[in-house]
């Protein structure tokens, strides 16, 4: 692929936000784009940094105004401009967490993969998806993968069969990537052979239930990667007995019957149904989600009276604690139960966070006639870690901006320097005074540091 240097290049997503703010024209707040997009506020702030250098090298503003959101002041010239540019800028620029998010999905999709097919999705150089394989590893050892090589064959993973559809399914569903996954998976060969048969059955589905599933083409694609490992021989195991008495579940498995012959799987897929957003679904079930909603805020307030962190920023994550409330109290309701193969690790890596989680269900256990077992408790736990751990280096990352005319090197100097004494901080700039100036119009920092005289309310300048 090649690239200009010169040029700031856009990923695809960074493309779409350009178009959809443009079309907007108001101002649009980073939780509106993260819930659009499906990534979290961080990452749509990074994406904002990026698209203003971009908009900046175009002479377009993009305003960022705190309370209120973000637009882009352009005239029908400029948009004209902006639009041409676009269109033009063919290569998809991934970034590295990106690139490696797509490297895992393929891993999980393929039997067999090389390095310079993946190189070839991920649009850059075989070395490159070389160079990011120990990354890759590690990332899909966190979930009891691992990746073999077979001499003039390729990789392919290694793994339960419950472990590898688990992280696909965390891939889809909770990575910050999951727009740029759907968009892989949505063009993939592999998937795209299960496309068909998976629309009809959720066709007869959202017929035989009277509702809609609001991410059709992700309900499609997470099927389809269920029908593949099924159609390699890739079969779960019994680990436990499933009692489905639901009547919604019931129905599913009724019509996935005519697919799909074993018992285990069938469950396994209509669990998987079942939690994914829909437009009229029955009463009951709403109640479900209105309970579900009520007992994760009421954790997450307690947890948050211990130590307190910006909610926003943690919306991806508190998100994945509901659908996992909701899920977990139907299992509650109908006497499934399922097993967490990292209990063990829970008790010793986060005692004081499991025995927070089990007093505070044990007063939801009292007000909503409830009974959740080890298993599902140790599950929250890890959600309400996860929250409060990423809270805490939220809370602590420092936005630290720096003004200086002696070049580059002095800057390097004065970065590394910061990195050192923060570790995880945000550096803005090298800035000239007058860059400076108009970047703290519309954006905020904690500290300033400055080889000029500088002087600036409310910020502390070194």
């Amino acid at each position: 692929v090649n690239r200009r240097r010169d040029m700031i290049t856009l990923t695809t997503r960074q493309k779409e936000i350009i178009e959809f703010l443009l079309e907007k024209n108001i101002f649009v707040t980073s939780k509106e784009l993260a819930s659009f997009y499906a990534v979290s506020s961080r990452t749509i702030r990074k994406d904002l940094d990026h698209i203003q250098l971009f908009l900046k090298e175009n002479d377009v503003l993009l305003i960022r105004k705190q309370g209120k959101g973000v637009y882009i002041q352009a005239g029908s010239d400029e948009i004209k401009k902006l639009g041409s540019i676009l269109n033009k800028q063919e290569n998809i620029v991934y970034s590295k967490s990106e690139r490696l998010a797509i490297a895992q999905i393929l891993l999980l999709i393929y039997p067999n993969i090389t390095f310079q097919k993946m190189a070839d999705f991920c649009y850059v150089s075989k070395q490159t998806i070389i160079n990011d394989f120990e990354e890759m590893k590690r990332k899909l050892y966190e979930h009891h993968i691992e990746i073999k090589k077979i001499q003039g064959v390729g990789l392919h993973v290694e793994g339960e069969e419950i472990e590898i559809r688990r992280c696909f399914l965390d891939l889809i569903l909770c990575s910050d990537h999951s727009s740029v996954i759907l968009e892989v998976c949505g063009h993939n060969q592999v998937m795209k052979k299960y496309i068909s048969i998976c629309n009809t059955m959720i066709n007869k589905i959202e017929t035989v239930l009277h509702y809609k599933y609001l991410d059709k083409k992700r309900v499609e694609l997470i099927l389809a990667f269920v029908l593949d490992r099924i159609n390699h021989k890739h079969y779960l195991k019994e680990t436990s007995n499933l009692i489905i008495t639901n009547e919604e579940v019931e129905k599913i498995a009724s019509i996935l019957h005519q697919y799909i012959s074993a018992d285990l799987e069938i469950e396994y897929i209509s669990s998987i149904l079942v939690s994914e957003r829909i437009e009229g679904r029955m009463t009951n079930e709403d109640e479900i989600l209105h309970e579900a909603r009520a007992i994760s805020e009421y954790l997450i307030d307690e947890l948050q009276n211990i130590h307190d962190f910006d909610r926003e920023i943690l919306q991806d994550t508190i998100h994945g604690l509901h659908l996992h409330m909701k899920a977990a109290i139907y299992r509650c309701q109908n006497n499934i139960h399922i097993r967490n193969e990292l209990i063990e690790q829970v008790y010793y890596t986060i005692p004081v966070i499991y025995e927070f989680t089990k007093k505070k269900i044990k007063i939801v256990e009292e007000n909503y006639d409830l009974s959740f077992d080890e298993n599902e408790i140790s599950y929250i736990a890890l959600y309400l870690a996860s929250i409060f751990e990423t809270g805490i280096q939220e809370s602590l990352r420092v936005r630290i901006m720096i003004i200086c005319a002696f070049g580059l090197a002095t800057s390097s100097i004065l970065k590394a320097r910061m990195y050192q004494i923060f570790g995880d901080c945000d550096i803005i700039g090298p800035y000239s005074i007058e860059e400076a100036k108009e970047y703290l119009k519309q954006n905020t920092v904690d500290l300033i540091l400055s080889t000029n005289e500088f002087e600036i309310e409310d910020v502390s300048v070194l």
